[in-house]
Parts: C-alpha cells; structure tokens; sequence
C-alpha cells in the first residue's frame, strides 16, 4: 500500500490532534475566510492544508529535514529519493527551504535530475491538475474533521459535498471522457490514487460503472466513512 493511500485511510478513520503551527494556522484562516465569507481567498487556503499535513506526517520527510539540519547529506538524499520513488512531493522538494543547504552539492544535482526525469516520464499537465484535484478534496475533508462548532460543521460539510466534490467528480469525469483510465505509468502512482479517491465523490451509477471496467485490475467502491 502507498503511503499517500495509508494516511488518507487514517485521515478518514479518525480526527487526529496536535497539528503543527503551520495546519493548525492553515486551518484557522480557511476557517475565517469560510466564516467571512471570503469564498476566493476560502479556495486558495484550505487546499495548503493537505500538503502541509502530509509533509509532517510521512517520516521519510521529517527525517529528511532532520538529516539536513544534522548536517548528513547522504541520509537526507536517500529519504528524499524514497519518497521521489513514490511520486511525492516531486514539486514540493526542490522550493523547500529546509533543503537549502543541499543545493550545489552533487547529490543534489543528481536528485533534482531523477525528479525532471520523472516527470518527463508522464503526461505532467495531467499530474498536476490531479495534484489540484487531490488538494482540495483531502484538505476540505482534514479541515472538516477538526471542526468543533456544529453549526460551522454543517455549512463546511454542505460546501464539501455541493462544490467541493461536485466540481472535483466533474472535472475526473470530463478528464477520463477524453483519456480513459490512466495508470501509474502514464501519470505517477500519488495522481493514480487522485483518480480512485476522486470517482468515489462520482454520485451518478451509470457513470461509476463506466469508469470501473477501465482499469485493469479489479477495484470495489469504498463507501466514505462519518459522511465524508
């Protein structure tokens, strides 16, 4: 199993606590943009969240930072290269400034060249805009799990389910229209798993059962848990 699908599966099981300041400050302005009703500004923050979320919560990462900080290059590079096997944060890598200190170091070099590789090895246009697909539909749903005030949860829900998901269901539903299921191969494993989350928020049957038998190996719909 992926790691991305292994904390997604956490992330829909339970509402986790102790959140970085960073999540914890995305969440509290996507909240008061919500609140003020700031729907644009609303949009261009709570998608932050997932990846800040998932840059704290997968090890290889905070080891990677932590090897830097300790000033070991070869164990930094090596979490990091596990983590390009996976197809994560392949944009995110090279502009974090934590890894500042391993730039004009020939590991370095090397690493920022298996990522272009990579991505020249898929269809990219398509890998990012499942990349902005996975980002709205993961962090509106981190965001709605640490939500206390009831009222407040069922307008995030609401909005969740009419825009959020709709518009994510839509543009994976025109997207397969016009190219058909796409593997791993074609577009990396993490926006692989995007299409899978993505067809789940696909209300219309007909559509589903369209879809499924695109694939090769057999997949069953997983009913999303607490409503979301």
């Amino acid at each position: 199993m992926h790691k991305t699908v292994f904390l997604l599966t956490l992330l829909l099981t339970y509402s986790f606590n102790g959140f970085s300041q960073t999540v914890e400050l995305l969440i509290r302005q996507s909240l008061d943009h919500f609140e003020q009703n700031d729907l644009r500004k609303f949009e261009e923050t709570y998608p932050l969240i997932y990846f800040a979320y998932l840059k704290e919560n997968l090890p290889e990462y905070q080891e990677a930072i932590h090897a830097v900080k300790e000033g070991n290059t070869g164990p930094a590079i090596e979490k990091l290269n596990e983590l390009i096997e996976e197809d994560l944060f392949l944009d995110e890598i090279i502009n974090d400034i934590h890894f500042l200190p391993l730039h004009g170091t020939v590991e370095w070099e090397t690493l920022l060249q298996t990522i272009s590789n990579r991505k020249k090895s898929y269809n990219n246009a398509l890998r990012l805009q499942l990349k902005e697909i996975q980002n709205r539909d993961q962090g509106i749903r981190i965001l709605y799990l640490q939500i206390k005030d009831d009222l407040l949860k069922r307008s995030i829900h609401e909005y969740m389910k009419t825009v959020v998901d709709k518009e994510c269901a839509t543009q994976i539903a025109a997207l397969l229209d016009t190219t058909g299921w796409l593997g791993p191969e074609e577009i990396g494993n993490e926006a692989n798993e995007t299409l899978f989350l993505g067809i789940q928020h696909i209300d219309d049957l007909s559509v589903q059962q369209n879809i499924y038998p695109c694939y090769s190996k057999p997949y069953k719909p997983v009913k999303p848990m607490d409503g979301i």
